[in-house]
């Protein structure tokens, strides 16, 4: 079976086909698309598939034209893991992976015109798939719903963690870094970006009541831009004893993500809509204790490792990071809980799941 994966997504997209590539090119033969210098930061030592330059941005009109149809038109299966697919007619079955439907759920902040154009590419993309994958139960529910499609058509295989490279580092490692980064422990955690649905703005305001009312001496590492930040106007502003206990540390490397993962306290993870939620997956893998918002895909990745709070109440995320910063065997608990959980999300079990959903195309369209 011969199978084309358009691998120019960035983010979460980006970890996922970073991961199966290797996998499922030691089973089947593979053609990659995309930036071949990132495939050869990726695979360092080079993997099985033959490498196809493709590097017209995403959403665009360019990528329709250049769309290098001719070196894979003798694959038996092309797997777009997001809705951008080619609009031209298609020589082989297509499998489409959308990961969420957030710009139809009114969670992200763009107009009108926007979102219609948004519904008018989810929709084409799942209608011209012969089959589509999602990441968690959720997005299937919502797939099914705003799209109108069959539930048999659309099949889950959530998100993965490499236990290898996430996993807990030494005090030793993580102190350097956090040197580095002008932090030191104790210290919370968040990531994310300004978007609304992240939710940053009322993680804030939490730690301003947990440092008034509370008292604690952690610092709030964010991991994401300084500047983006500031110009939300949804964010409280902090006073400057406050502020300077709020560290961004702007882009990291994964090396430097493990550390803060290994040493905080408490990783926050107060998302409202997630269609999977990678970022409490990985600090699990590092054995940190999350508490993390009882919405959307969450509850299915956590499990029962971690503690929940409803996301549009800042007094309930008070709580529940008070709650794990003052009782220390609850926190060991769930940091044992978190590494249990994430054992749970290999990438070898994913890869296998995409190989039997192209065979199960393949063989429908054969």
């Amino acid at each position: 079976m011969k199978i084309a994966l358009d691998c120019r997504m960035k983010h979460g997209v980006e970890t996922v086909v970073k991961n199966i590539a290797p996998l499922i090119a030691a089973e089947e033969e593979l053609r990659v698309l995309g930036d071949t210098r990132r495939f050869n930061e990726w695979w360092s030592g080079g993997i099985p598939a033959k490498y196809i330059p493709f590097d017209a941005p995403i959403y665009g009109l360019r990528e329709q034209f250049e769309f290098p149809l001719d070196k894979i038109r003798d694959c038996d299966l092309l797997h777009v893991p997001h809705f951008n697919i080619p609009v031209r007619r298609l020589p082989m079955p297509l499998v489409v992976t959308i990961n969420d439907v957030g710009h139809l759920a009114g969670v992200l902040p763009i107009g009108w015109g926007y979102k219609q154009a948004a519904k008018f590419y989810y929709s084409y993309a799942a209608k011209k798939a012969s089959h589509i994958i999602t990441i968690s139960e959720f997005s299937k529910q919502e797939i099914i719903s705003r799209l109108n499609v069959p539930p048999e058509k659309v099949t889950v295989i959530h998100c993965g963690v490499d236990t290898k490279m996430f996993h807990r580092v030494s005090e030793e490692k993580t102190n350097r870094v956090l040197s580095r980064l002008h932090l030191q422990s104790p210290y919370l955690m968040i990531s994310g970006s300004v978007r609304p649905h992240k939710n940053i703005g009322r993680v804030l305001q939490a730690f301003i009541e947990l440092k008034k009312r509370h008292r604690i001496p952690h610092k709030l590492a964010i991991v994401g831009e300084r500047e983006g930040f500031r110009i939300n106007s949804e964010l409280p502003s902090l006073d400057d004893d406050i502020a300077e206990d709020v560290v961004f540390t702007g882009f990291i490397s994964d090396d430097d993500l493990i550390a803060l993962y290994s040493g905080c306290e408490v990783f926050i993870f107060a998302s409202i809509y997630e269609g999977f939620g990678l970022p409490p997956l990985e600090a699990m893998a590092c054995g940190a204790p999350v508490a993390v918002s009882h919405a959307a895909s969450l509850p299915e990745v956590v499990g029962d490792a971690g503690l929940y709070f409803d996301p549009f109440s800042v007094e309930e995320i008070v709580n529940a990071v008070n709650s794990l910063i003052t009782d220390q065997t609850t926190r060991e608990r769930l940091s044992v809980a978190s590494l249990a959980r994430a054992r749970e999300f290999g990438w070898a079990a994913r890869a296998e799941e995409y190989l039997e959903i192209y065979r199960q195309v393949v063989n429908r369209a054969g």
